[in-house]
């Protein structure tokens, strides 16, 4: 894989020893993971067991301690290696009274820093929400969604 344009047969994500604090606790310790094109993961683990600091620290919204991180060949400590990325956190403090649909959340992965706010008839928005059987709930406010948590 050429380092940024997203094509090749290296690693999507790379994660290499990394360590992520939150609170002044340490969260995940000398952690690797790799994830090749077309392989499918899901991380499994309790509440508060690190999954999401794992994918924050993947795409470079948690800093690492120590470690590394890179996404399509690129560190995600530059700005930029998110672009060919898609990223809808299930929580977010800037969406979490915001009356969006399930169709606008999926539509706000695709932001990047050249594209201010993606059509959401963005045929990859549909074929998202396809891919995970949620065609059906596309026009639902997510604030009328379970997280999928227990009690949710």
């Amino acid at each position: 894989m050429s380092a940024g344009d997203g094509a090749g047969d290296g690693p999507v994500v790379e994660i290499v020893g990394a360590s992520v604090s939150r609170a002044g606790q340490r969260v995940l310790h000398d952690i690797d993971l790799s994830i090749e094109r077309g392989e499918l993961v899901a991380p499994l683990g309790a509440n508060g067991s690190g999954k999401s600091t794992l994918l924050r620290a993947a795409v470079g919204v948690s800093p690492l301690e120590s470690g590394t991180a890179h996404l399509l060949g690129r560190p995600v400590s530059q700005g930029r290696a998110h672009d060919g990325l898609g990223y809808v956190p299930q929580e977010s403090a800037e969406t979490g009274s915001i009356p969006a649909t399930a169709r606008e959340t999926v539509a706000s992965g695709l932001l990047t820093a050249r594209r201010w706010w993606p059509s959401a008839r963005e045929p990859r928005v549909d074929a998202a929400l396809e891919a995970v059987g949620m065609a059906d709930l596309a026009g639902r406010p997510i604030t009328r969604m379970s997280g999928g948590r227990a009690g949710a």
